[in-house]
């Protein structure tokens, strides 16, 4: 089985959890307001724990396809926080918390992906998502990727002056 067809299946899942259960919209609240979604009755200690749950066994799922596809293991991993903290800014969630949704963080990690692989295809050799590596596909990449970063820190923090405002 593909390792998009695993993903396409996960994802789905996850997103008819999320978007149709009311475990999902406690997942949600909890996300959004702590203190209010305990106020509102929500076992926020159980909302937290199945779905850091759910956040391994993703974890998981991802690390047995990633060794099946390069037939070996590493403990140490191969660098990915950055570039997934990336795709996910870059499909529109708020670092501060309380916007963001599955379907924009798919959508930035297939323009980062997309974008890599045609820096790739232009550069003709192998790009990396590493910050301080000093090639000149990777100048690009980081301009929006640190351009996304400061989008989505300075929209949250014109939502908190405004909150404070009203």
């Amino acid at each position: 089985v593909s390792s998009i067809w695993i993903m396409a299946i996960f994802v789905i899942l996850l997103g008819i959890l999320l978007s149709r259960t009311t475990f999902g919209r406690y997942v949600f609240a909890v996300g959004g307001n702590t203190e209010a979604a305990r106020l509102a009755g929500i076992r926020v200690n159980a909302i937290r724990i199945v779905a850091f749950g759910l956040s391994g066994i993703a974890a998981a799922i991802g690390g047995i396809v990633d060794a099946s596809r390069v037939m070996s293991a590493s403990a140490a991993g191969n660098n990915l926080a950055f570039t997934v903290l990336a795709g996910i800014v870059v499909g529109g969630t708020s670092i501060m918390g309380g916007l963001g949704n599955y379907t924009g963080t798919i959508m930035g990690t297939l323009i980062l992906t997309v974008l890599s692989y045609l820096l790739a295809t232009i550069n003709s050799s192998t790009v990396e998502f590493h910050w301080f590596v000093n090639r000149s596909s990777q100048i690009p990449l980081n301009i929006l990727l640190l351009s996304s970063f400061l989008i989505g820190l300075l929209i949250a923090l014109m939502a908190l002056r405004f909150k404070k405002i009203k």
